[in-house]
């Protein structure tokens, strides 16, 4: 135990580099001022709409790219790791470009060129269904197909983050194999805590930590729930949280809040898309009457102005400061300066 006070908890929470590894937020007026008051120092935006064409996509960049710009009293474009230590100093909240899959790259590897030009710098490898990348977690895998390794290898030379978050088990252990780079599930959680087919095993997370990857906890409802028919609180998302360090340590952790602010406002889409009989019922169906529009967040989490009770409850629970910190996002940190890395060697060879 380390006796660590509250006080003291909330001191270190304001001081260090604190990272939300997904965050599918809408950047209106009132959620910017929740993020830039949580502070959280930067966050790997759902910056283009899962499904997207790359028209689409472009689109989306254009439109967030524009908000970061409109509202740069309070946010700035993170490109590069040191943009992320430029935003705590400047008291700005860093967006990180992130898609949550590839779809809008067709089968044309050139556009992942296109897209990192852009500002891209995550992207999650498939979504929650199958694609000619390889298969997510609603279907039965076969693993990571021809063209999702060619994939890969061209997000490793170009610099860009793999996330495994929604991919199926075995598309998700064949990315990390095949990376030569560290990999991101940037938002799951345990499947031993909670059982979620967008949850991942021990054998992968371990897999994950051994090749130098991190996952990030999560906060949504449906992946952190215990089958045990009740809304999940801030106490379930740490024991996700704690399952994972006893299993790989404190430099394998971190937090991916997968929070959706204002993303869909009205109920009724909401429900059409995320409730118990939406678009993927395999995650969101059988819950319980608990689950809906209000408690799509486990409790005491239900906006990021909730991030400061990560550092709150792992000082409770006995994590020593140098443990807190990394997993706030040192942990990021330390995975998107190995990836960006091999974009410099890109800049290099044009240059």
């Amino acid at each position: 135990m380390t006796g660590m006070s509250a006080a003291e908890a909330a001191a270190l929470y304001r001081h260090a580099v604190v990272v939300d590894c997904l965050n599918g937020s809408a950047l209106r007026p009132d959620v910017i001022a929740r993020m830039a008051a949580s502070g959280v120092t930067a966050l790997n935006l759902t910056a283009v709409q899962i499904g997207a064409d790359l028209a689409g996509a472009l689109r989306d960049l254009a439109a967030t790219i524009e908000t970061v710009e409109r509202h740069g009293d309070r946010l700035m474009l993170v490109r590069a790791p040191a943009d992320v230590a430029a935003a705590k100093r400047a008291g700005k909240v860093g967006i990180i470009l992130g898609m949550q899959d590839a779809e809008p790259i067709g089968r044309d590897l050139a556009m992942l060129r296109v897209l990192s030009e852009i500002g891209v710098r995550i992207i999650q490898i498939t979504h929650n269904r199958r694609s000619v990348v390889g298969t997510g977690c609603v279907e039965a895998d076969d693993g990571l197909s021809r063209f999702g390794r060619a994939l890969v290898g061209e997000m490793n030379r170009l610099g860009l983050v793999v996330d495994v978050a929604h991919c199926g088990p075995r598309t998700t252990l064949d990315a990390i194999e095949h990376s030569a780079l560290p990999v991101l599930c940037s938002h799951s959680n345990p499947s031993a805590v909670s059982p979620s087919p967008r949850n991942k095993s021990d054998e992968i997370i371990r897999r994950l930590a051994a090749r130098g990857g991190v996952i990030g906890i999560a906060v949504w409802s449906p992946i952190v729930q215990r089958g045990d028919g009740r809304r999940p609180t801030m106490a379930d998302v740490l024991d996700c949280l704690d399952h994972a360090l006893a299993l790989v340590g404190p430099d394998h952790v971190a937090i991916g809040t997968d929070l959706c602010e204002e993303a869909v406002p009205d109920p009724v889409d909401w429900a059409r898309i995320y409730g118990p009989d939406g678009n993927f019922p395999e995650v969101t169906g059988g819950l319980g009457p608990w689950y809906g529009f209000a408690t799509v967040n486990a409790e005491g989490i239900e906006t990021i102005a909730g991030l400061p009770g990560f550092a709150a409850g792992m000082a409770e629970r006995g994590h020593d400061a140098a443990t807190i910190a990394k997993v706030l996002g040192g942990n990021f940190q330390r995975l998107f300066a190995a990836v960006t890395a091999a974009r410099v060697g890109v800049g290099r060879q044009a240059a």
